[in-house]
């Protein structure tokens, strides 16, 4: 965070100088930029104006956004989408898979996306791509890059802005005091206010990443008072420009306000344009429609673009037998990366899972430090699980002491019902509890079982071999 203020710092002392000229570059190169450090590379390339050609792979029209694309092959399974402007359309009507393209576009991300178990494919992302006859020669380039420029705005707010997430946007309010390492005056720093003006100034010259941020402004009351109406003209402007994470934070205030129909159209825009913070929203409004396998869907799209909400809501699905398969460890698996990746509710999660032994042998030591870890971001269901687990109980009187003894007539629900076994390796008890010395055997992940009866969330099975015994409901689908 402190490497990308400074950076910050000294791009935004820079605006008042003549935007970089196109570059000419090999484009495979930027896509090994992007995979060998996609952070570092988002701040070199992003927003930044190319020429680069290639073999034409793919032509098609997004179906969300009636956008024209073409696809260049680049190496080591790379792609490079270049999203055409209007003035290209015909000319790319003479294109055909397998020829080459020049164009001159703007880098605006990297995505990834699994072709295969195996493969994955890398692409580049190129915005407002126009097809060109030729590139330029070096001499055009060099006396292009002397020539002086009017004050330009959007090339440095693309190259400085475009690889932040909003979390970045609504906590510079908090970083402001910027080493000035351009200034003949280092001691000179930014206030919240002359920061706020050159976010004015760069939306005022159309810089999309500029209006999103001044949105983020108003809608979280950074600076300025809260002002929804601002902050959605600003979000509007930029998501028109087809800034994704504008197009997010524009489906966020249609969701907030109930106008779901609105907020599906910007998600789908955001979500379409490698925005997986828009595929959870995407996944919640599935799952609220009762529709799972959607949901399950989305949420693994999220989850495969390394998003921790998504691979939380997968887990809890997986968990739940919700559009997929109920499967407990695969659930503790998905809760683990998430945890990993900093989420409270993960975190959480986890420490469920070692408190009860859904998907993992239970563990109430690491349980108590994953609930540490979520109550120390504030997430509250931790803090309560923390005093439940470290309370010293008190001691039963004896009218309780002798109603625990007091013997229950055995009551079981009788079902007949054919099951699989859904955890990896799992007890066959004696007797419907979790105690140590009552396991009698074990059944590996996808034993077909017979179901004889159910009392609370114990099954009674019998297994093909004729073994009768009970297991936990947990670790059983019924089919």
């Amino acid at each position: 965070m402190r490497l990308k203020l400074k950076l910050i710092a000294l791009m935004l002392l820079s605006l008042a100088v003549e935007a970089q000229a196109a570059q000419v570059v090999n484009i495979n190169n930027i896509a090994d930029d992007f995979i060998n450090n996609p952070i570092k590379a988002s701040q070199v390339w992003n927003g930044q104006e190319i020429y680069a050609g290639g073999e034409v792979t793919e032509i098609r029209q997004e179906s969300l956004t009636g956008e024209f694309v073409i696809r260049i092959k680049g190496g080591r399974a790379n792609y490079f989408d270049c999203y055409l402007d209007k003035s290209s359309l015909s000319a790319a009507a003479n294109l055909s898979k397998g020829g080459n393209i020049n164009i001159k576009g703007v880098v605006s991300g990297f995505s990834q996306s699994r072709d295969s178990i195996i493969v994955s494919s890398n692409i580049v992302r190129i915005n407002n791509s126009a097809i060109i006859d030729s590139m330029p020669s070096p001499e055009d380039i060099k006396q292009a890059s002397e020539t002086p420029k009017s004050k330009n705005y959007n090339d440095r707010f693309n190259a400085l802005f475009a690889s932040y997430s909003d979390k970045d946007t609504e906590s510079i309010n908090k970083n402001f005091n910027l080493n000035n390492k351009a200034s003949s005056s280092p001691s000179k720093t930014l206030s919240p206010e002359e920061s706020f003006k050159l976010y004015q100034e760069a939306a005022e010259q159309g810089s999309f990443i500029a209006q999103n941020n001044l949105g983020v402004y108003y809608r979280d009351g950074i600076i300025v008072e809260k002002n929804l109406d601002e902050a959605f003209k600003y979000f509007k402007l930029s998501a028109e420009k087809n800034y994704a994470p504008a197009q997010y934070n524009l489906g966020l205030l249609y969701y907030n306000n109930k106008n779901l129909s609105e907020a599906a159209k910007y998600f789908n825009l955001a979500a379409n344009n490698g925005d997986a913070r828009a595929l959870v929203y995407l996944g919640f409004m599935a799952y609220s429609m009762k529709n799972y396998p959607t949901a399950a869907f989305l949420y693994r799209q999220a989850a495969e673009a390394n998003n921790p909400e998504g691979m939380n809501n997968l887990a809890s699905l997986y968990r739940s037998g919700q559009g997929v398969p109920k499967n407990l460890s695969e659930a503790f698996a998905l809760y683990s990366k998430a945890a990993e990746l900093g989420l409270s509710a993960a975190m959480f999660n986890l420490g469920e899972a070692y408190n009860n032994g859904f998907g993992t042998v239970k563990d109430k030591a690491k349980a108590l430090d994953w609930y540490k870890k979520a109550a120390a971001q504030g997430y509250k269901p931790a803090e309560d699980a923390i005093k439940k687990l470290t309370q010293p109980q008190a001691p039963a009187n004896n009218n309780q002491v002798k109603k625990q003894q007091k013997t229950r007539p055995f009551r079981a629900t009788r079902i007949v019902r054919k099951g699989v076994v859904s955890g990896d390796i799992v007890n066959i008890r004696s007797e419907p509890n979790m105690s140590s010395n009552n396991v009698i055997r074990k059944l590996k992940l996808k034993t077909s079982v017979k179901v004889l009866k159910q009392q609370g969330s114990w099954y009674l099975i019998r297994t093909q071999k004729g073994i009768e015994g009970w297991m936990s409901a947990d670790y059983i689908n019924l089919i």
